[in-house]
């Protein structure tokens, strides 16, 4: 395909070992007729609990770099929705793609579809018994898939289809309806230049934050459906991880959210290892770097021939191809939600973060956490770039003044040594000694090969930085009233996710890293795991079913635990329940380094 549109992956189509592919000829179809769109057609559950109706499109796009429009209409030809969907064209990721996380190989469907006018679809799955009227007025929930706002495709990669979760909700007798959102990612879906911003002036609609604009599209899709289908849509709980729960964390704080009460989208949120603060807005003299990096890259040298453009720079990247463009080696620090004066006012802290979360006046409660070893993240980070500074302490100095100020950036020694990371708390912080060790460290290796990094070290880095970027701001979201704050009424319960990895492949093996929680969440991986030598079945599958059950309480309105309590799942030694206990005696137990994450976030 010369412009734009869809990209496959056939040879990425490895059948899984565990779980064969559903032959859509045999496979029972259920048509439901919905009052406001006519005949569905979905697929029903083998044991007959659930049909899922997959791939709705629930926008569409009129051309790359423009909003999305709600679609609230269905062609006859439109009706059949027995099939996975297109994902947004995206980088290649082995996690989402290969299944490198849980198994090394991707779960049902095993080959990928990509097209970025085609990808704005949401899979919704519903107990057959709400479908037939025998339950009324449930409540739904809606997923928002992570990914760095660069990767993903929900229900379309298989791991996180929602049909096991909606059939434990039917066997709690506490039906609920689930749809997982897609939206566009990456350049595709974030990125913002002068001229985006006058276009859109031009055609009325608001500039940029496209992903998350088609986000809002999705959940405002379900708020005129979802009681065609026997639901409440005013009972609806939206959960996401990662850059997901970044997206929900900023529906509730944003200008746009907060301006009018007819702007809600959901009740209640869960927030899994992430929030606004984690990924802040920027201002577009910030996110025009990546455009001007798209366009040196592809018109200005004339990798592809760009014909007509008359010296208009957003028609000639229209005119570039799909994959070039999600293929272009842009900064990992840029494409983030940009400063637009509609959805965002201004760019918001941590503190900003917690304040309007909490003034919130639509939002019921929200429940956040994080994984255990939420530094997991940054192992690329480390071997790319810490591991070849001897002294990165400006580099931290930077981030923590960033995120925190310079009052926490001051105390960057003591942190340090919090991680057991003393050795670098002894170095000086300057610019100079930073570049400086980078230097001699790279010259030494043009002599005599580098020493591995112990994987401790490795580890107690990584950590520190998790701390930084993940469980300090979760921690403070949480415990906002600690920090001497008033909030209005908004219940917050806070969990930690401490169950491990139990899957083979390094760097997961054994490791409550970033994402391991969707692993158990959804239910897709239990059979796998049941197969592997040297675990405890049991554990893990109690684990899982305790995790799936708890976010269907909470989407039923029902209190996980006291608010001043903490909930812990799955960690070693434990039976799989959930045990409630206080920050306090969790630290003490399990050496959180609450006094850091308290240092980080107390200026």
């Amino acid at each position: 395909m010369e412009f734009g549109g869809s990209i496959t992956t056939p040879d990425l189509a490895v059948p899984s070992t565990d779980t064969p592919q559903l032959d859509y000829a045999v496979t029972p179809r259920y048509t439901f007729d919905h009052p406001l769109l006519g005949q569905l057609t979905g697929v029903q559950s083998p044991d007959g609990k659930t049909v899922q109706f997959r791939a709705i499109q629930y926008a569409t796009v009129s051309e790359r770099f423009r909003q999305s429009k709600l679609k609230v209409e269905f062609a006859d030809d439109e009706r059949d929705f027995t099939k996975y969907g297109y994902s947004c064209p995206q980088a290649y990721n082995a996690v989402f793609v290969d299944g490198l996380a849980y198994g090394g190989s991707r779960l049902p469907p095993v080959a990928s579809q990509y097209d970025e006018f085609k990808c704005l679809n949401l899979t919704l799955t519903v107990p057959t018994c709400v479908l037939e009227g025998k339950k009324k007025g449930v409540p739904a929930m809606g997923w928002v898939h992570g990914g760095a706002l660069k990767f993903g495709g929900g229900a379309n990669y298989g791991l996180e289809d929602a049909s096991k979760l909606v059939a434990m909700s039917v066997d709690a007798d506490q039906p609920t309806i689930m749809a997982a959102v897609n939206y566009r990612v990456g350049a595709l879906g974030f990125l913002i230049s002068q001229e985006l911003v006058e276009e859109a002036e031009r055609n009325g609609e608001p500039a940029g934050n496209f992903g998350i604009w088609d986000v809002i599209h999705g959940f405002q899709w379900l708020q005129k459906f979802l009681p065609g289908f026997n639901s409440d849509k005013d009972n609806v709980t939206a959960f996401g991880e990662s850059a997901g729960a970044i997206i929900i964390s900023y529906l509730i704080i944003s200008s746009w959210a907060q301006e009018e009460k007819e702007n809600a989208l959901f009740k209640r949120a869960i927030l899994q290892s992430g929030d606004a603060s984690v990924m802040p807005v920027h201002k577009l003299e910030e996110e025009q770097a990546a455009f001007e990096t798209l366009y040196k890259t592809h018109v200005s040298r004339i990798v592809y021939p760009v014909k007509s453009w008359n010296g208009d720079r957003v028609a000639a990247l229209r005119k570039v191809p799909v994959q070039a463009i999600v293929d272009t080696n842009l900064a990992f620090m840029l494409l983030h939600p940009f400063l637009d004066g509609k959805l965002f006012g201004q760019s918001y802290t941590l503190d900003d973060v917690c304040k309007r979360t909490y003034q919130c006046s639509w939002l019921e409660s929200i429940m956040l956490g994080d994984c255990a070893y939420e530094g997991s993240v940054f192992l690329k980070l480390y071997d790319s770039i810490l591991a070849r500074v001897p002294n990165p302490n400006y580099i931290f100095s930077l981030q923590l003044e960033r995120m925190f100020g310079p009052k926490v950036a001051a105390k960057l020694a003591e942190l340090l040594r919090h991680y057991n990371l003393d050795h670098y708390a002894d170095l000086p912080v300057s610019k100079f000694a930073t570049i400086a060790s980078g230097i001699i460290e790279y010259a030494k290796t043009l002599v005599v090969a580098p020493m591995p990094h112990s994987e401790e070290k490795r580890k107690k880095m990584c950590d520190f930085v998790g701390a930084v970027c993940f469980h300090s701001h979760t921690y403070k979201l949480a415990r906002w009233e600690r920090y001497g704050e008033k909030k209005r009424d908004v219940p917050a319960y806070y969990y930690h996710f401490d169950k491990t990895n139990p899957f083979p492949q390094e760097p997961y093996h054994n490791q409550s890293h970033h994402y391991v929680d969707v692993i158990h969440l959804f239910q897709n991986a239990n059979e796998r795991i049941s197969k592997l030598e040297g675990v405890d079945v049991e554990f893990e599958a109690s684990t899982a079913k305790n995790m799936g059950l708890k976010w269907i309480e909470y989407g039923n309105g029902k209190v996980p635990w006291e608010q001043d309590k903490v909930g812990i799942l799955g960690h070693p030694g434990s039976d799989g329940s959930w045990q409630v206990t206080t920050d306090e005696e969790d630290d003490a137990a399990n050496n959180r380094k609450l006094a850091a994450w308290w240092m980080l976030t107390d200026e």
